[in-house]
């Protein structure tokens, strides 16, 4: 059983967010890393790195499109809120891309992701400024136009062409199947399973022994005590580890009869 659950740092090289990513689900090359990984915190300390990288970019856009309904929108937001992630550079691209990625995903009929860019608009502001393009997205954008949900958030980006209307497969190609990121991820297949909800995160960190008590678990989910408190004395009077053993479901006697 894993003790420890990643990333634990904000700081992480684009080697161990590779790692991170091919274990959630991007074909990457590096092999994935062993231990649990943390979807949000993933996400989050991500922006760093592909507010620069386009290729890892259109990735993460990719694997958000097809598994945007396993992250949890509300503790994206709660960790923003009590600084497990803060964007403090000076042209604010992390956060911006965050808001662009939340309004891509609104406007494929996920609305919980509003909440990402209400919170993001508090430090960018109602109306972000718009930051100069570089010399080769200049090309870019004459070539494949502007992405208009990166514009919306000052910045000037050619189009990631994903979507309906994709027009390059080679980045669908390298998002794995949902079942096989459900078998890697223990704690999306509770989500897919239970809901993507306090509930189930609080499952996981119980099943997977990351938290001894509620204060540890609410640390660690980055939600309040009162919720962790709440859950996990809920999961406790369940006795969820004996549930969730195979043989406390009994023999299978066939069919259930008809009602």
């Amino acid at each position: 059983m894993q003790s420890t659950i990643q990333p634990a740092k904000p700081q992480l090289s684009r080697d161990e967010l590779t790692r991170l990513w091919s274990k959630l689900g991007i074909a990457y090359a590096t092999p994935p890393t062993s231990v649990p990984v943390d979807p949000e915190r993933t996400l989050l300390y991500s922006l760093e790195h592909v507010s620069h990288q386009r290729k890892s970019l259109r990735l993460i856009a990719a694997w958000l499109s097809t598994y945007g309904d396993l992250i949890h929108v509300e503790r994206v937001v709660c960790l923003m809120r009590n600084g497990a992630w803060i964007d403090d550079s000076a042209e604010m691209r992390p956060a911006r891309t965050l808001a662009a990625l939340a309004d891509r995903l609104v406007e494929q009929g996920d609305r919980r992701w509003n909440a990402v860019i209400t919170e993001a608009k508090r430090t960018l502001g109602e109306s972000p400024t718009q930051l100069p393009a570089s010399e080769d997205e200049v090309f870019l954008l004459g070539r494949d136009g502007t992405d208009a949900h990166f514009y919306k958030f000052g910045i000037s980006t050619s189009s990631l062409m994903l979507g309906d209307d994709v027009t390059d497969r080679s980045v669908n190609k390298k998002i794995r199947l949902r079942e096989h990121v459900l078998t890697e991820n223990p704690w999306l297949r509770l989500r897919s399973a239970i809901g993507t909800n306090w509930r189930a995160d609080m499952l996981f960190i119980i099943l997977a022994g990351l938290a001894k008590n509620p204060f540890q678990a609410s640390r660690a989910l980055g939600c309040s005590y009162e919720t962790a408190h709440r859950i996990w004395n809920a999961a406790a009077a369940a006795k969820v580890k004996e549930l969730f053993q195979t043989d406390a479901w009994g023999e299978r006697q066939g069919p259930l009869p008809d009602p």
